[in-house]
């Protein structure tokens, strides 16, 4: 893994982006933001992970 400032570059096999967060809730902002990353990256599956809660919260993207 290839860790740049405090977020990771590239996972391995570039298969998945893990977008860890820890706010009150997941904006639309964030979801178009982890939308541009799999575009430009062309990695086909990404996770948008929040901490914040009592319970862990997450969304899951596929590029097409």
């Amino acid at each position: 893994m290839d860790f740049q400032n405090s977020y990771c570059r590239s996972c391995r096999d570039n298969k998945i982006i893990l977008e860890l967060k820890a706010v009150f809730s997941l904006s639309p902002v964030m979801k178009a933001q982890i939308i541009n990353y799999l575009r430009l990256s062309k990695v086909p599956v990404g996770y948008l992970v929040n901490f914040r809660n009592t319970r862990v919260q997450f969304k899951w993207f596929v590029s097409g």
